[in-house]
């Protein structure tokens, strides 16, 4: 929904999917780090198809211009695929860089959307802040490399019939409305 309306918006744009259900990144881990920190000649076969798996995930984060990111809530946070496509783009030196004043992001002037479903209501007050671990933490990771403009749509309430249609639908006209 939220690409068909930006679809509208930029009829010239170009879109490029990342399905991470249907082709997932490796799981982060050791093999990965050292493959950052290994010299490319260097490179086992494994470590070489990691890396390049790794830079091609970044290259097609830099070519965006506008990053649409559906989020289910899965016990109170991410999907684990979606934590290792973070992990393969959150990079010192390549995407984010350590300063005197902090760490400071290097993929600039791009714009993300959150599409966040979850199985009951999080956006209240009272539950949001110590229950909803989704939203701050993307808006933490997107931070972290540069990425501010980023705006925020929720379906909730999902797991309740009756609810899920008007849920859904609600978003819909906000969604409408604000890209």
């Amino acid at each position: 929904m939220i690409v068909e309306k930006i679809r509208v918006n930029h009829p010239d744009i170009s879109v490029k999917k990342c399905d991470l259900v249907q082709d997932p990144l490796p799981h982060f881990g050791l093999r990965h780090i050292k493959s950052f920190t290994t010299p490319q000649g260097e490179h086992s076969a494994e470590l070489a198809t990691i890396y390049q798996l790794a830079e091609e995930t970044l290259d097609k984060l830099f070519a965006a211009d506008i990053i649409v990111i559906g989020v289910p809530m899965y016990n109170l946070g991410i999907p684990s695929t979606l934590k290792t496509w973070i992990d393969n783009v959150t990079r010192a030196g390549r995407t984010f860089r350590y300063t005197e004043k902090g760490p400071e992001g290097l993929v600039k002037g791009k714009k993300a959307y959150l599409a966040i479903a979850t199985g009951s209501i999080f956006s209240d007050d009272q539950l949001r802040s110590p229950l909803d671990f989704t939203e701050p933490y993307l808006r933490a990771a997107l931070d972290l490399i540069g990425i501010t403009d980023v705006t925020t749509f929720r379906v909730e309430d999902l797991c309740i019939s009756g609810i899920k249609k008007n849920a859904l639908n609600k978003t819909v006209e906000i969604a409408n409305e604000q890209i």
